[in-house]
């Protein structure tokens, strides 16, 4: 079935020249691949959208960590100036790809993609894919969990050695990294004590397990870099962010 929908997406993105197709969701407007179109629902993460658009600011630098297929990173990009920019990562190739597509599908020209994902140290790490090349999955990981059918090697950036490299102060972190998040956040501490950046961290809890590790460390890792946490909006107490069994994202600041 999959290889027929792509035979048809294929000889429909040649009879219309690949020009995508335009979504709104969330009030926000943006042109996808044919066949990513009907991806999101027209309300989806209405809240994520929301905090954006009251923090960013058009001179800002955003890291998109876990990019996909480039939603948010299209969002920040056109709510930034030309002096502003945005660089979203997306290690799984085929889902790099698409990203490209829909970065130049909105004719963007502030935004960088970077085919590598976040950890705690540079270099390359094993990838799990939930597909056999797991292109346009949400759900690829460096952890592995259930879901997890195929590995493939990825290059691997700290956030604090990206930072160094492009010579970056960064204002705003979107991360959603499938249960890596303390890993990726021990290679930002020099990021969140220098720069003070704000953002969104999407938490999964079972995945986080997976790897001997816990929201308790977490969150002590967060106030450590001077962070105040919140959830929906409202501050959330130690005890009811470590409580959490599900997937679930959380607003932080850093203390100035």
């Amino acid at each position: 079935m999959y290889s027929i929908k792509k035979i048809i997406y294929t000889i429909w993105d040649l009879l219309t020249f690949k020009s995508g197709r335009t979504r709104k969701i969330s009030g926000f407007e943006i042109r996808l691949p044919l066949r990513y179109a009907r991806y999101y629902n027209d309300g989806y993460e209405k809240d994520t959208f929301e905090f954006f658009e009251n923090i960013v600011k058009p001179n800002d630098t955003i890291l998109d960590i876990g990019a996909h297929i480039g939603l948010f990173s299209v969002f920040f990009s056109k709510k930034l100036s030309e002096k502003g920019k945005v660089i979203c990562f997306e290690p799984t190739l085929g889902t790099f790809q698409i990203l490209e597509e829909t970065i130049k599908l909105n004719k963007l020209t502030n935004c960088k993609s970077v085919n590598a994902a976040i950890a705690e140290k540079s270099g390359t790490l094993s990838f799990n894919l939930t597909s056999k090349d797991g292109e346009g999955s949400n759900a690829n990981s460096l952890v592995k969990t259930e879901r997890s059918m195929n590995t493939t090697e990825v290059k691997v950036y700290s956030i604090d050695d990206f930072r160094r490299k492009e010579k970056l102060n960064i204002d705003v972190l979107k991360i959603d990294v499938e249960g890596y998040e303390l890993n990726v956040l021990l290679g930002a501490k020099e990021t969140f004590l220098t720069d003070k950046p704000s953002g969104i961290l999407a938490l999964h809890p079972e995945s986080i397990a997976k790897l001997g590790q816990s929201l308790d460390q977490i969150w002590d890792l967060m106030q450590s870099y001077n962070c105040v946490i919140e959830y929906h909006g409202t501050p959330i107490s130690k005890t009811e962010f470590c409580s959490k069994e599900l997937l679930f994202d959380v607003e932080f600041k850093c203390v100035k």
